[in-house]
């Protein structure tokens, strides 16, 4: 799993807490702009950033794209559905998680 999203502070904590909740995922924390190189590297089940390039539409099964911009909201594509998610929570991100490296049914 990468989590590419902005600002770096954010990122951080998400992936501290991911990893006390979820031990038995990788997790890479990486800078925005690697995301279109590291892609087709690393070939990750999920990415969460703020922004899906195409790079990371195209590279990774399931993406996740958090905006704190204006309101906590979220796109999903798992798969190749795209979804909203209005007010995410921590919940809806282990639910994807979770769904992504298939431990549970896909989020709706």
């Amino acid at each position: 799993m990468v989590i590419a999203n902005e600002p770096r502070a954010y990122r951080e904590i998400l992936a501290e807490t991911l990893r006390d909740l979820r031990p038995e995922v990788d997790f890479l924390l990486m800078e925005p702009g690697e995301l279109a190189e590291a892609i087709p590297r690393l070939k990750p089940e999920i990415v969460i950033c703020e922004e899906a390039s195409a790079a990371v539409r195209e590279g990774a099964p399931v993406s996740l794209e958090i905006s704190f911009q204006q309101g906590p909201h979220a796109f999903l594509n798992f798969h190749g559905r795209r979804s909203r998610i209005e007010n995410i929570q921590l919940s809806d991100i282990l639910s994807i998680v979770d769904a992504a490296i298939g431990q549970r049914a896909p989020p709706p």
